[in-house]
């Protein structure tokens, strides 16, 4: 069941109002108030967060649990 509302969190975020942590870090990062890399501080799922930031074409830095995909 925690899938299912991690799932809801993810797409529903206009709908419900509710947001993942990975979503907020990104969210702050986009904005400026935090860098890529103390996002990735802070996060518990690195890859994720990762994948999201080099989705936004946020730098990513090395040496912080995110492997760029080949």
């Amino acid at each position: 069941k925690f899938n299912q509302i991690y799932s809801t969190m993810q797409t529903g975020q206009d709908e419900t109002g509710m947001q993942t942590m990975n979503q907020s870090l990104l969210n702050l990062t986009q904005r400026n108030l935090i860098t890529s890399q103390v996002a990735l501080q802070k996060t518990q799922d690195a890859m994720e967060l990762g994948n999201m930031l080099e989705k936004a074409r946020i730098r990513v830095p090395a040496g912080n649990g995110f492997k760029r995909s080949s």
